[in-house]
């Protein structure tokens, strides 16, 4: 059975030709190298060697997404799950962030009604609408924006 996993180099794992052997992994993994006329074109080790390999990358790659992400806000799992099963973006942030109807409206510089409508899906919010609740929740713009399967 053969295995594809992106390139090396992708990963910052290094393979060595010369020496038989994948690079940045605290103990050596052993490899056949295969070329023909320059570039490797296969790489031969042992099943458990490979798992340790597939399981060095996705740490390199969980490292990768929590130094990419972790300035970013964090918003526990109950508000995760309220967008999942489709609760409206705009009232799920606005009661997270603990405002009124009233308050974000003011703050957004729309009437209460007008936020009413988009929330219980009567308006759909223009562009320069949810740019200003987005503002005034705190949020991006694509976190208010329902996304389509």
């Amino acid at each position: 059975m053969t295995t594809k996993i992106r390139r090396p180099a992708a990963t910052g794992i290094t393979l060595s030709p010369t020496s038989g052997a994948i690079g940045s992994l605290r103990d050596p993994v052993p490899v056949q190298v295969k070329t023909r006329h320059g570039p490797v074109e296969a790489v031969v080790m042992a099943s458990a060697a490979f798992d340790r390999l597939l399981d060095h990358i996705e740490d390199l790659e969980a490292r990768r997404a929590y130094e990419n992400t972790r300035d970013q806000e964090r918003f526990p799992l109950a508000l995760a799950d309220r967008l999942i099963a489709g609760d409206n973006p705009v009232r799920v942030y606005r009661n997270y962030r603990g405002l009124t109807l009233d308050a974000l409206a003011a703050a957004a510089g729309f009437s209460k009604g007008y936020l009413s409508d988009i929330e219980n899906g009567k308006k759909p919010g223009s562009v320069k609408a949810l740019n200003r609740i987005a503002a005034s929740l705190g949020v991006e713009i694509g976190n208010l924006v329902r996304h389509q399967a």
